[in-house]
């Protein structure tokens, strides 16, 4: 546990081979909760809609799996998919499961990644979430946007105004060539929200 005042974050970023199928991500997911687990964490982050299904159609579902490994660790870990909404259409969700095994917060993203369509999905529609993020965990309050939704400053500054603290902001994609436009996005949220 970190001292008063502190919270303890890992942050996961995953190599993904695409050759492999999508369900393998699940059993990395696990390994590394529990690594970042025996590094002392309380909180793991994983990388928009990992471990996923990201993939439309595809239906494997890691919640078992992660609520089985954050219950062996004690540790909560925010981590994704993408669910089809029954209308043809597929959301993007973060989760956040404590670190008894419970989701104690869903986020389905407000604003979908390059409008209405993922390019990802191969063109499938997407919907948005009807609300920002903001969940409860060991008595910090934590805000959510994923990806591309750190550029918009208005849904930050909701969140900043509802009461988060920490803003969690799990992102998809090579963003290697544009890490310093990625960070000096995030450092900006959390000055313009004092975070």
């Amino acid at each position: 546990m970190s001292a008063p005042g502190s919270f303890r974050l890992a942050v996961a970023q995953p190599v993904i081979d695409r050759r492999e199928p999508e369900s393998s991500r699940v059993d990395d997911a696990v390994e590394l909760i529990r690594a970042a687990g025996e590094g002392g964490a309380e909180l793991v982050l994983f990388p928009e809609s990992y471990p996923g299904p990201i993939t439309a159609g595809l239906d494997h579902d890691a919640g078992p799996a992660v609520a089985e490994a954050c219950r062996e660790t004690g540790l909560a870990a925010c981590w994704g998919r993408v669910e089809p909404t029954g209308d043809g259409r597929f959301v993007t969700v973060s989760i956040l499961t404590d670190g008894n095994g419970r989701e104690v917060g869903r986020y389905l993203r407000s604003h979908p990644a390059t409008g209405d369509v993922h390019p990802v999905l191969s063109g499938a529609p997407m919907a948005p979430g009807p609300e920002p993020g903001l969940f409860e965990l060991n008595g910090l309050r934590f805000g959510v946007v994923v990806c591309s939704e750190l550029w918009n400053p208005e849904l930050c500054r909701v969140l900043a105004l509802r009461g988060a603290e920490v803003l969690l902001a799990p992102a998809g994609g090579g963003f290697h060539r544009v890490s310093d436009n990625w960070q000096l996005m995030a450092r900006a949220r959390a000055v313009e929200n004092e975070m």
